[in-house]
């Protein structure tokens, strides 16, 4: 459980202005998001999801079982390092944008959501 905590807490550290988009958004919007809003959101995050499903654990578990099978499992960390590690950090550039960018909408625009 201390080391689920731990991974928490780094990913928030990570993310602030996605922490900070999901405290205004709790805060002003306790019972359903505005339409509009969603409609934005996901517009901006559906270039991302591609990112999302090559960096999660089925690419990951089936190249380190190809390089297994081909009897190099070395190179796995390589892929992992040089492959996955850049695309998840363009990934999580990128959503620190797209959460700034809601930031400052919701932040500077009043009638944004309503």
């Amino acid at each position: 459980m201390n080391g689920y905590i731990g991974y928490t807490r780094n990913q928030e550290k990570l993310s602030p202005k996605l922490q900070k988009l999901l405290h205004i958004v709790k805060s002003r919007y306790k019972d359903e998001l505005p339409q509009q809003l969603m409609v934005d959101f996901r517009a901006r995050n559906k270039p991302l999801m591609k990112y999302t499903n090559i960096v999660q654990f089925n690419t990951r578990v089936i190249f380190l079982f190809v390089w297994l099978f081909i009897g190099q499992p070395w190179i796995y960390f390589f892929f992992d390092m040089f492959v996955l590690n850049p695309i998840l950090i363009y990934m999580c550039n990128r959503q620190e944008k797209v959460s700034g960018y809601f930031v400052d909408k919701l932040t500077n625009d009043p009638t944004y959501g309503e």
